[in-house]
């Protein structure tokens, strides 16, 4: 299920420019689609993961399979209106992670979180590389349409052997899924979500745009005051208190924004062509070449796993960002030779496994079990809304200044300034995970009994375990 989700969302970023050809229309309705996806992808994140702690995980991880057949089915009917329906169906599918790892954590014996996140992430970033070459190849060998008909057929037939499979395991977890809260919750991250995104093309200063987030913060804030007041919230603000909790979240903000630049620019420097820098990769080539970022990504994860077993989830976040902002300094100032994109990738590719694996295991490590869709929900939602900004940042900077002879092609020097930024958040996220190894507070230990309600349960302190 994690692997085909890996497979069939990795190759969106190469399909999507052909969408342009298919349905015969601009850039600023490609762009709906993109804007869909990111929120069928927060809708899917501020619920199923929740359900899956009051109903049982069985329930959930077939949705969320059935929900990206549903929305390729729906793309492969050739409707444009059609496929905008389908984004918010394969947004919500593509966050079948969350869901995973919360569910093997219930079901496997011994040190569960580690190997939850292990198998999670080493069957993401196998499918995301599988989906890189796939994308281009589709555009060559089949139509765009087979592509979706394939695919749909495949995650359909994904949701009913995981139905018959997974067993039922009773709900972790007691009280309703708050329809009121997940309603006002999904409101706001809509809100802000479609204003980040439609931003560049409405004008920041615009008053819909400034309405939106304006809408978006207030009702976040009447939102989080209602949840503090209930007895089961659908996110527990109280986890805010934890330093472990927060560092977490605050590395998933670094994770969402320095991580969308290698989905973002790295296509992109790849591709430029008549620009006199780059190697004018095509589509095909392109994936080729980010595959080192997968194949060496799984590497990332297996050792990032040891150190979560030894204790030290949010050092290997760090050590992860380290090896992202590496690889975004590599390609600021190596990137005319495709062996050049090779290395890039690979050491992307290490950080970004070290990243993924230190920080699910660190977010899972500080809630009980009852709590780890929660858990998953609350960092896959703060990468999603960062995810959000990133491209828009990246963006901004690239159209400051054009190649001379290519109007609307960005300049050699505005990408290299785009991969600095990637690297100083990366740097930035570094900091703030690798500060666990500071000597923890005195009261760490009566902080963590609070957050948790169970002295019992894992021996989890400021990012260290008693080994």
């Amino acid at each position: 299920m994690v692997f085909l989700s890996g497979v069939f969302v990795g190759a969106l970023g190469p399909l999507l420019p052909a969408l342009q050809t298919q349905y015969d229309i601009g850039v600023v309705a490609v762009s709906w689609v993109f804007t869909l996806l990111l929120i069928g992808s927060a809708v899917g994140l501020a619920i199923l993961p929740r359900l899956a702690d009051l109903v049982g995980d069985k329930v959930t991880i077939t949705l969320a399979p059935a929900m990206l057949a549903a929305g390729l089915a729906l793309a492969a009917t050739g409707s444009f209106a059609a496929l905008l329906v389908g984004a918010l169906g394969i947004g919500v599918g593509g966050m079948a992670p969350a869901m995973a790892v919360a569910a093997l954590r219930r079901s496997l014996p011994g040190e569960s979180i580690r190997r939850a996140v292990s198998i999670t992430m080493t069957c993401v970033l196998l499918g995301t590389g599988l989906g890189f070459i796939a994308g281009g190849a589709a555009l060559h060998y089949i139509s765009l349409r087979d592509w979706f008909v394939i695919a749909a057929i495949a995650s359909a037939l994904v949701a009913a052997a995981v139905y018959v499979v997974f067993p039922h395991i009773p709900a972790a977890d007691r009280g309703s899924l708050g329809f009121v809260s997940v309603g006002v919750l999904v409101g706001w991250i809509v809100a802000i979500l479609f204003a980040i995104s439609k931003g560049p093309a409405w004008g920041w200063a615009d008053p819909k745009t400034l309405g939106l987030i304006a809408a978006g913060v207030f009702t976040a804030i009447v939102w989080a005051r209602r949840e503090l007041k209930l007895d089961t919230p659908v996110i527990d603000l109280t986890l805010l208190k934890s330093t472990q909790f927060r560092r977490t979240l605050f590395g998933g903000v670094t994770l969402g924004m320095g991580g969308s630049a290698f989905t973002v620019l790295f296509p992109m420097i790849a591709q430029v062509k008549g620009a006199g820098f780059g190697p004018e990769a095509t589509i095909l080539q392109t994936g080729f070449i980010m595959l080192p970022y997968a194949l060496v990504g799984v590497l990332g994860v297996a050792v990032g796993s040891r150190m979560v077993a030894r204790g030290y989830p949010l050092v290997a976040a760090g050590l992860g960002a380290l090896g992202h902002g590496s690889g975004a300094l590599w390609v600021a100032f190596f990137h005319d030779s495709e062996w050049q994109l090779l290395a890039g990738a690979a050491i992307y590719g290490i950080g970004i496994g070290l990243l993924n694996c230190g920080l699910m295991s660190s977010i899972q490590k500080a809630v009980p079990e009852a709590k780890a869709g929660m858990a998953s929900a609350m960092l896959g939602l703060t990468t999603v809304l960062a995810g959000s900004v990133g491209p828009i940042i990246y963006s901004i900077i690239l159209v400051q200044k054009s190649v001379p002879w290519l109007p609307g092609v960005p300049a050699e020097g505005q990408f290299v300034i785009a991969f600095l930024v990637n690297a100083a958040i990366d740097l930035t996220c570094a900091i703030v995970c690798l500060r666990s190894l500071l000597r923890p507070k005195p009261d760490a230990e009566a902080d963590r009994s609070l957050l948790t309600g169970d002295p019992a349960a894992e021996s989890y302190m400021e990012g260290r375990t008693p080994t």
